[in-house]
């Protein structure tokens, strides 16, 4: 294949009506339970976490957060400033155009190392198709979505295409691309920055001859390496990266629960990253291998490099296995994708790849999450992963209105109460902290707290493995409320309530 080949306006407007579609349609699901079911935020408990950080940069400055990658939150924050939004709207906007970002990744690389037909399909898989987008957005994990959805398609691209013909463009494409995604996403940065060094190592051995750039984009590449690292190091290394590789290397999931650090069973794989993606990735990659798909080799060889690169790492007990095993969704869409436009090419007539297009279209809208297939099948969508409601509003709003001095301990009930509270709250206790009387005086004396708010869980939480902040949720409010000297001064519809310490009768 050469390089992609100049396009029509027929072919423009048609791709523009295809993106249209796959991003509307995705959009629209995603979006179901603010325009028909009244969420007030968005599913999942990270939304609250990335919330919190955009609070903090906006009452301390840019340097607030030094334990994640910023930006996002900068991002949100400027929204919000330059749009009159409330931090909150801003995070709820982004998220939802985090979520297409995979569908904007996939389309261009697709569209370089493939050709335009390759391309539709494969944004149709990863947009409509893919279970991993869906419960990214569901799970909070914009970042992860841009970083490894968008960022890391563009760096693969510029890598390849200043390997070949444009080292000056690509570079700059790729130090850029780094540069981005070290500050979006630290995950996604060390996941990429390995695959690149897989995928230019197998190249480096089997196609240096074909790619003549191949020297002086390894120099590149390694400025690259060096502006990323750095980036990441300055800004959330010891906060982040280091306790990262301490857990790592003093035993698999020391910090994290069996939840996220246990490799999926392999017959998991097709269900989390969606069957339809699955079985058309693993079928494009199988053509691949057999030399069957039309094309240059060395983008061929790194996406195959990059598939099996990214199903080992999701091998390895402790670093995120399930994570990757979704990420999985990315290539394997691209790969998708060169799959049925192979397909629709075997038709030896126009009318035949017409009928072939058509039905391969089916295939993956027939195929869409949410709409046609769980999981989050509407109309319930994401109902059991709103984390908060008008209740929890009203009873944050009753405690922000509290005299500035106060301090709130707090039920593990709900993250949005500390991000709308900031600095009023004392503490949220583990059960250790106050499963005797001594220990939670001795609690509520080191933490200064001036009352206690005793929350609900939010409906449908009762998975504690996954969501281990919810762990000891009653056991915690009951310690509570077994002290004397508090009185209750609001309640509400959800049943939580707030309690005023008296600290002298409780000799604090």
């Amino acid at each position: 294949m050469t390089a992609p080949e100049r396009p029509t306006t027929a072919t423009l407007l048609w791709t523009a009506a295809i993106l249209a579609g796959i991003l509307g349609l995705r959009l629209v699901l995603l979006g179901w339970g603010f325009l028909v079911d009244g969420f007030l935020v968005p599913p999942g408990g990270d939304p609250a976490v990335h919330l919190e950080l955009v609070e903090r940069l906006r009452a301390n400055g840019v340097l607030a957060v030094t334990n994640y990658p910023p930006l996002f939150h900068l991002a949100s924050w400027g929204v919000s400033a330059l749009l009159g939004l409330t931090s909150l709207e801003a995070v709820t906007a982004l998220g939802l155009l985090a979520a297409l970002a995979p569908i904007i990744g996939v389309y261009l690389l697709t569209r370089a190392w493939f050709g335009v037909l390759a391309s539709w399909f494969a944004a149709g898989l990863v947009g409509l198709a893919s279970v991993s987008l869906v419960t990214g957005y569901a799970d909070g994990n914009y970042p992860n979505l841009i970083g490894s959805g968008l960022l890391a398609p563009l760096v693969f691209a510029a890598t390849l295409a200043a390997l070949r013909h444009r080292p000056w463009l690509g570079a700059t494409g790729i130090v850029g691309s780094l540069a981005i995604l070290a500050l979006t996403h630290h995950l996604s940065l060390v996941v990429t920055l390995i695959v690149l060094a897989v995928g230019i190592g197998i190249l480096a051995l089997t196609q240096a001859a074909e790619l003549r750039h191949l020297a002086s984009v390894g120099q590149f590449l390694a400025v690259a390496f060096l502006v990323a690292a750095g980036l990441a190091w300055l800004y959330y290394g010891p906060a982040v990266l280091l306790p990262a590789l301490a857990s790592l290397t003093a035993g698999a999931g020391s910090f994290l629960g069996p939840a996220w650090s246990q490799p999926l069973p392999l017959g998991d794989y097709a269900e989390t990253i969606g069957p339809t993606v699955w079985t058309l990735g693993i079928a494009g990659l199988a053509l691949i291998l057999t030399g069957r798909v039309p094309g240059r080799a060395a983008e061929q060889l790194f996406l195959v490099s990059w598939i099996i690169t990214l199903f080992l790492l999701s091998r390895i007990e402790g670093f995120l296995p399930g994570r990757l095993a979704r990420e999985l969704a990315i290539p394997l869409s691209v790969a998708g994708g060169a799959f049925l436009a192979w397909l629709v090419a075997l038709g030896r007539t126009r009318l035949r790849q017409l009928v072939i297009g058509g039905l391969a279209a089916a295939v993956v809208v027939l195929a869409t999450v949410m709409l046609t297939t769980s999981p989050f099948e509407l109309p319930y969508g994401f109902r059991n992963l709103v984390w908060f409601n008008s209740s929890g509003f009203a009873a944050a709003r009753a405690m922000q209105a509290l005299p500035p001095e106060s301090r709130i301990v707090l039920t593990p009930s709900s993250p949005y109460y500390q991000a709308l509270l900031g600095d009023r709250v004392a503490g949220v206790p583990t059960l250790t902290d106050v499963n005797t009387q001594a220990r939670l005086g001795q609690y509520l004396a080191d933490t200064g707290a001036t009352h206690i708010f005793y929350g609900q869980l939010p409906a449908g939480q009762s998975t504690l493995d996954t969501y281990p902040f919810f762990a000891d949720h009653e056991a915690i409010r009951q310690s509570l409320s077994a002290i004397g000297g508090v009185n209750r001064i609001a309640g509400f519809a959800d049943g939580s309530q707030l309690f005023v310490i008296d600290r002298a009768q409780l000799g604090l």
